[in-house]
């Protein structure tokens, strides 16, 4: 991917867009609680102009799961980050972690179905595997011990694999709240936690357990989760 010819520095991607504009003003830090997938363009760029349409798509493909921005690195006033976070060539595609957890660059002929999974790969999680009592003791004495508000969300699940919605979630309120899960029909665990359908999330705050009863969204969690992770310790 090549530097191109050319000048001017109007945005491919207008307010109206789903995809975030970024600057040097405004770009995911150390405290940033969302991991974003940013293209680094030029207006003027062929391959940036072709990679539009895809590009629109991805926030929708990655919603609930990461942020989606980009940074018009012809515009004078992105110049000293385009050029911090070493962009040499146009599109350049960069996976910024949530809580400055790093930065992954993206290599592929990008679609939407590289750039996802591209995202996912490098998807940072703080949840836990809980397969045994003695793993949820440790939980209790560890993680949830450390969590600030006292309090850890444990997702009882009859799924093999984390899903990408609840390791976004557990990046995005960390420290606050500690994360756990439960996989595979866990009924032993299911019983201890007094759970016994699959799948059921749970907020364990010491030693009292409140059964989340909505939609396992995004939109939904962020809500009840967001007030979980704002208590103080006792």
């Amino acid at each position: 991917l090549a530097w191109g010819v050319g000048g001017g520095s109007e945005s491919l991607y207008d307010a109206g867009s789903m995809v975030k504009s970024l600057s040097s003003a405004k770009f995911p830090g150390k405290s940033a609680k969302h991991s974003w997938l940013i293209e680094f363009y030029a207006p003027w760029c062929g391959q940036c102009q072709k990679l539009t349409p895809t590009w629109e798509k991805m926030p929708q493909a990655l919603k609930g799961v990461a942020k989606v921005g980009a940074v018009n690195c012809d515009d004078e006033a992105n110049a000293d980050l385009c050029a911090k976070e070493g962009v040499q060539s146009y599109p350049t595609i960069k996976f910024v972690k949530a809580g400055g957890r790093g930065t992954e660059e993206f290599a592929e002929t990008p679609s939407v179905k590289s750039l996802h999974a591209f995202a996912l790969e490098h998807l940072p999680s703080e949840v836990v595997n809980l397969r045994t009592s003695t793993h949820l003791e440790d939980f209790k004495a560890g993680p949830l011990a450390k969590a600030t508000s006292g309090c850890a969300a444990i997702l009882l699940t009859d799924k093999f694999e984390t899903s990408p919605l609840y390791m976004s979630l557990s990046a995005h309120y960390y420290p606050a709240l500690a994360f756990g899960e439960a996989r595979a029909s866990n009924t032993k665990l299911g019983s201890i936690l007094g759970v016994s359908s699959f799948p059921t999330l749970v907020l364990l705050c010491g030693e009292e357990i409140t059964t989340y009863d909505g939609e396992l969204k995004s939109e939904p969690l962020e809500e009840f989760l967001g007030k979980a992770s704002k208590k103080k310790r006792r």
